[in-house]
C-alpha cells in the first residue's frame, strides 16, 4: 500500500528528499541513497544525491524535480532486498521511480 509523503527537493546539491510521516529511527547509506528505517524496520524515507542524474534513468529531467509536488511510497520487501516505488506528482502528470534497497540487519535486545 502506498503511503502518501512529503516531497523535497534541494536544487543547490541536487538531493530528492522523500519522507512520511513515520520518525526514522536508523538509515543506511549505498551508493548516491540514504533509506530512513522506521523503528519497526519499515521504510520511511529516502534521500537521493545525484538525483537529476538519477531519475534521468526513468527519462526524466531535473525540471521535474523542481516543479514536484506530491509524492507517495510504497514498499515492495524482501529478506534481503526492498524495492521501493516512488510516486513523483508534477505539472499534471504522475510518474514512479524505483529504488533498490539492501535490508538492515535488525539487532535485538
Amino acid at each position: 500500500m502506498a503511503k502518501e509523503a512529503k516531497i523535497d527537493y534541494d536544487r543547490e546539491n541536487d538531493i530528492l528528499f522523500v519522507h512520511t510521516k513515520e520518525h526514522a529511527s536508523d538509515s543506511i547509506d549505498f551508493d548516491n541513497f540514504v533509506i530512513d528505517y522506521s523503528s519497526r524496520g519499515m521504510i520511511v524515507g529516502v534521500e537521493i544525491m545525484k538525483a537529476s542524474d538519477f531519475i534521468g534513468k526513468f527519462g526524466l529531467k531535473k525540471s521535474f524535480l523542481e516543479e514536484a509536488k506530491a509524492a507517495s511510497i510504497s514498499v515492495i520487501q524482501g529478506k534481503e532486498y526492498a524495492l521501493i516505488k516512488i510516486l513523483l506528482a508534477a505539472a499534471g502528470q504522475a510518474r514512479e521511480i524505483t529504488v533498490p534497497s539492501p535490508v538492515p540487519q535488525m539487532v535485538c535486545c
